[in-house]
């Protein structure tokens, strides 16, 4: 399993007055951004994740979680609320032109 994100760490930025400042810039707002910011957020840094898009989008990838993530998300104490919005699958056939690698 492979996510990607760009995490920023910032530092010796002095704000003026009012501007929020933040620890860490999270660009990348799916699995990995999330998990990123999440993790860091409760390891106590100022996080702030952006993204380009608007969610939720659909998206085939984004609507599966396979068991890695599963077990990804349930260390992390976040799966319980996604389990009774769940639609288990117990398999999948994948097909398409060519051969198979």
């Amino acid at each position: 399993m492979v996510f990607a994100a760009l995490v920023i760490v910032v530092s010796g930025v002095a704000p003026s007055a009012g501007t929020p400042m933040f620890d860490v810039i999270v660009c990348g707002a799916g699995p990995a951004g999330a998990i990123a910011a999440t993790v860091l957020a409760r390891g106590g840094a100022r996080v702030l994740m952006v993204d380009r898009a608007r969610f939720p989008r659909p998206k085939l990838c984004g609507d599966t979680v396979n068991p890695g993530a599963c077990a990804i998300l349930e260390r992390l104490g976040l799966l319980a609320p996604i389990v009774p919005r769940a639609l288990p699958i117990d398999g999948m056939i994948v097909s398409g032109k060519g051969e198979c690698a």
